[in-house]
């Protein structure tokens, strides 16, 4: 009673009571916690009767050096205690490895909305809210367990996506009828949901009633009864594909090929707010500074590097001008294919290691230093007579990139459960090859190039390092449209244009 009444100060924050609601539910099987952050919903934990609390923090900061260092003595030692577990991790990481069945799985405002004011909040993906990250929770959960997470309730479309990830997970577990697995409190600025695998009983119903009245929340949504509001208009319609379809963002559930979660904008509105860009979101203005930077680097690589090879150096290609632009038209194509290839995975490879920063080092490491080895090798005599041509060398290269898009899902989902020192062999032993072949193009281009038309060379270069700006650009912008998968083979494509426009006889 004692320990409880020392915790009471923390409990009257607004977003401690509605984010406790799932604990208002007894179970025996432990509670995991997503980002514990400052340790809030730790407290709510231990508060409401749970007797072992599993917090996956992200930040080492906060879980070591402020909550057990600093903070430690202010906090009471919250982090340290035998019924308290924290671990550092990847929240999506640490449960899909995990063998345990919890109580509760719990995420109450894991995100910073530090890059709102840049625009840049829509480009982040985030591995937390994707369909696939929702069945791995409700695999997760004890038979009476309950997955539960709280965010603000403006924007709407944000939580409304939250949702229908929700009745997206519950389709995937085959479970047609959802009125029963849900349930949504809130207060005046956030909401909670608690999605229960099994239909909520009346008891548990009555816990449930029992709790917001006493930290007075209000029901937005409960099997009981449906309130008048949008939130509970869309649990209770049947059909929620056509709902999605209809609603006037994208609030369609996002996945782990493109889990843009607070990328709302639909496609068919990208010209309305490139046009009118005072009225977009600012949750979705960071696509349209994505879209302009295209276009301004764009116009940028016609007006310093096409406009005057083409109209002001006109001598560099006085002769053999089809060919010379062939050759300029394969070097412009591998910039934009390597750069397509190259971002797509650095992104999509976030879920496998956990994390972005890893995730680049490792994506980096094996392009660039495998793609060195491949360009020093490409001037190695060849073992096959057959290869003799540098044209000729391009096509088992070609087929080692093209072969990529089909490895890389499957190869993931192989090493995604093991521990992370073999998560990274595992993505060094599939990029590996890709890099070695991905080095050679360039210097095979440059090398065949300069054997006849030096003079176009340096344009080479030049157009090469342009179009991998634009590639970058580019990439990200149909990564957050079409998903990781289709922006990587937009990169094979463009290797594939490359090396037609070698194989032509004028090129050779």
């Amino acid at each position: 009673a004692l320990e409880a009444q020392h915790w009471e100060p923390t409990r009257r924050f607004s977003e401690n009571r509605v984010a406790s609601l799932a604990y208002a539910l007894p179970s025996s099987e432990p509670a995991l916690i997503i980002g514990p952050g400052g340790g809030g919903d730790v407290v709510s934990a231990l508060y409401m009767g749970k007797r072992q609390v599993i917090g996956v923090e992200v930040n080492p900061i906060i879980a070591e050096d402020v909550m057990q260092g600093a903070f430690k003595a202010y906090s009471g030692g919250l982090y340290n205690r035998p019924d308290v577990s924290i671990v550092v991790g990847d929240g999506r990481a640490f449960v899909h490895q995990s063998e345990a069945r919890y109580a509760s799985i719990q995420a109450t405002l894991v995100d910073t909305w530090a890059a709102t004011a840049a625009g840049a909040f829509t480009l982040s993906e985030n591995n937390l809210y994707t369909r696939e990250a929702f069945a791995d929770y409700l695999n997760h959960l004890a038979d009476d367990g309950v997955l539960t997470m709280t965010r603000w309730l403006r924007p709407q479309k944000e939580f409304m996506r939250l949702l229908v990830l929700c009745r997206a997970a519950l389709d995937d577990a085959g479970i047609n009828d959802h009125a029963r697995h849900l349930y949504v409190a809130a207060d005046d600025r956030m909401a909670t949901f608690v999605l229960k695998r099994t239909p909520f009983s009346d008891s548990e119903l009555d816990r449930l009633d029992a709790y917001i009245n006493a930290q007075s929340l209000r029901a937005i949504y409960s099997p009981r009864l449906s309130p008048a509001n949008p939130f509970a208009a869309f649990i209770a319609t049947p059909g929620w594909l056509a709902y999605v379809d209809r609603y006037g963002d994208d609030i369609s559930p996002p996945t782990d090929d493109r889990p843009f979660f607070f990328y709302t904008l639909k496609p068919a509105k990208l010209l309305q707010a490139l046009l009118s860009p005072r009225e977009t979101s600012l949750a979705n203005l960071g696509l349209v500074l994505l879209v302009l930077a295209l276009f301004i680097v764009g116009v940028l690589v016609l007006a310093f590097l096409v406009l005057p090879l083409f109209v002001l150096r006109r001598d560099v290609l006085a002769l053999h001008r089809a060919e010379k632009s062939r050759y300029l038209a394969y070097f412009m194509a591998i910039g934009v294919g390597f750069m397509a290839v190259e971002m797509s995975l650095m992104q999509s490879f976030v879920r496998v290691l956990g994390q972005p920063a890893l995730s680049l080092v490792v994506v980096l490491f094996a392009l660039l230093v495998a793609g060195g080895i491949g360009s020093f090798c490409s001037r190695l005599r060849p073992l096959w007579p057959r290869f003799t041509s540098w044209r000729a060398r391009l096509w088992p290269r070609l087929l080692v990139v093209a072969l990529l898009p089909a490895l890389a899902g499957p190869w993931s989902a192989l090493i995604s459960t093991q521990p992370l020192s073999l998560r990274i062999l595992g993505v060094l032993l599939l990029l590996l090859p890709v890099g070695f072949a991905l080095g050679a193009f360039l210097p095979l281009g440059i090398a065949a190039a300069g054997e006849r038309l030096k003079a176009v060379v340096p344009w080479a270069w030049g157009l090469n390092g342009a179009a991998s700006v634009l590639g970058s650009v580019l990439a990200v912008v149909l990564a957050m449209n079409v998903g990781f998968l289709h922006t990587m083979l937009v990169g094979v494509v463009f290797y594939a244009l490359a090396v037609l426009a070698a194989r032509s006889r004028s090129a050779s």
